[in-house]
């Protein structure tokens, strides 16, 4: 019976303080404040506390600064240093392919590769720098990134002379950077409970340059890649494509030097228009002469016109611009 009665003693107490704590208390500013601990490079820990309980939030609820680096390496393939011997290399003539089989017979031949020497790890660093920013009372936040990876002693296929007997050899020949920057918003125009929505808008930029190809302007990269073969270009991407095309004025090229280029006047190129054009097309034209003296070259031409006799002497340079360009008539 004792039991029981304590017992009951001891709900109707409970009892009492749950309904004690159904009140309304009122918080005292003087004595609360809000503590906070923050971890410092993972060995001490710096702790504080907001002072401030009353007040409105401003448009930046919070802020954080973001800073990262690291550096990785990648060891070469051990197969660049094999020398290996190919079976069925194709070799190609004006008139088709000729296989190294002769009477049925495989041929053997090295391959156009030459086996890489003293091959170290590719190394790539990266530095990234941003801000997370959460603006009016989380409604909307905003994000910004700038980074820059640099890789080097990137392992390409650089050329090699042909009188090695090979057409390339792979070394530490490269060093490629990107660099750029990612920025994104997101803005929540509802945040309910029951609802919510949210827009997001990100953009982001990447430049890439190859900085050296030792000593190389350009070399191959990763095949073809259907409108040309891939190429790495030093001051370009390493993405670029090349590939053949006929030399055109008006594509950068140039006939004449700058000092021809001054003569060819628009007056100068009417009269030449009114004077030759005339003499019809031109019947024969033929190289009587050819000389080299300083570092130029001097031709003489023979042209034949339907009643007339011309001369046309050039004087240019081994790269082919012209320094001056001379069309007369003669008698004989």
């Amino acid at each position: 019976m004792s039991r029981f009665v304590f017992s009951l003693v001891i709900a109707l107490a409970m009892a009492a303080s749950a309904v004690a704590q159904a009140g309304t208390w009122q918080i005292d500013p003087n004595h609360t404040a809000a503590q906070f601990s923050v971890r410092h490079l993972g060995v001490s820990t710096v702790r504080g506390a907001f002072t401030k309980v009353t007040g409105t939030v401003g448009p930046i609820g919070y802020g954080k600064l973001r800073a990262a680096y690291g550096e990785v390496g990648t060891q070469p393939s051990p197969y660049l240093y094999e020398n290996e011997f190919v079976g069925n290399r194709q070799f190609t003539n004006g008139y088709g392919g000729l296989f190294v089989s002769p009477q049925g017979i495989g041929g053997l031949t090295l391959p156009a590769t030459a086996p890489a020497k003293n091959l170290g790890p590719e190394r790539t660093s990266e530095a990234e720098g941003g801000f997370d920013l959460g603006l009016f009372g989380d409604l909307a936040d905003l994000n910004f990134t700038l980074y820059r990876r640099r890789s080097t002693d990137v392992i390409l296929a650089t050329p090699a002379a042909a009188s090695s007997g090979f057409t390339q050899q792979f070394a530490n020949g490269a060093t490629i950077q990107n660099q750029g920057g990612e920025i994104g918003i997101n803005i929540r125009p509802i945040a309910r409970k029951d609802l919510s929505w949210t827009i997001g808008l990100n953009g982001s930029i990447n430049h890439n340059d190859v900085l050296s190809l030792l000593g190389a302007p350009y070399v191959t990269y990763g095949g073809d890649g259907g409108f040309g073969i891939v190429f790495a270009t030093v001051g370009n991407s390493v993405d670029a494509f090349r590939d053949l095309d006929y030399v055109r004025c008006g594509r950068g090229v140039t006939l004449f030097t700058s000092s021809g280029n001054s003569l060819l006047t628009a007056q100068a190129l009417a009269d030449m228009k009114a004077s030759l054009g005339p003499l019809g097309p031109a019947r024969l034209i033929e190289l009587e002469r050819e000389s080299k003296r300083g570092g130029m070259i001097t031709r003489r031409w023979k042209i034949l016109c339907r009643s007339i006799r011309l001369q046309a002497i050039e004087r240019g340079y081994p790269d082919g611009q012209l320094e001056e360009f001379l069309i007369t008539a003669t008698n004989d």
